[in-house]
């Protein structure tokens, strides 16, 4: 019984290994294109990101004056025409137990550039708060 015991933990073993083999052949590593999710500095520099950004910014006004199917219909179409790019973009976010980058989906890529399509409109409204429109007095 012992010496089944060995070899079936030999197997799972053994068959754990290739497993890792596999994975780490189909590793994802993060390209110019690619949008990363998550928080801090180097995620919201990474040139992906940015590109998303502009990409809002220059959606804002048609955004802002859309009703609620419209603004779902401009931020699907953000995450249609970025996953179209050359190479495709990704929307990646980092596996807290593993490490690993893997792709968020198509509805989590459209909750972000919704969010960034709001932050652009947030920063046009900010932008109008502090003075920069050249308006009146206080």
């Amino acid at each position: 019984m012992a010496m089944m015991d060995q070899q079936l933990r030999r197997d799972e073993d053994r068959h754990d290994r290739q497993q890792d083999d596999h994975d780490s052949a189909h590793e994802i590593v993060p390209h110019h294109n690619d949008i990363l999710l998550g928080r801090g500095g180097k995620n919201n520099q990474h040139v992906g990101n940015e590109q998303l950004r502009n990409l809002a910014r220059a959606q804002r006004d048609t955004y802002r004056h859309s009703s609620k199917k419209g603004k779902s219909y401009i931020s699907r179409q953000i995450v249609s025409y970025v996953r179209g790019m050359d190479p495709p973009a990704r929307f990646l976010k980092k596996d807290s137990v593993t490490g690993r980058w893997v792709d968020v989906g198509d509805d989590i890529a459209r909750e972000k550039a919704a969010q960034a399509l709001r932050d652009a409109v947030s920063a046009l409204h900010a932008g109008d708060k502090s003075g920069g429109g050249g308006g009146g007095g206080g």
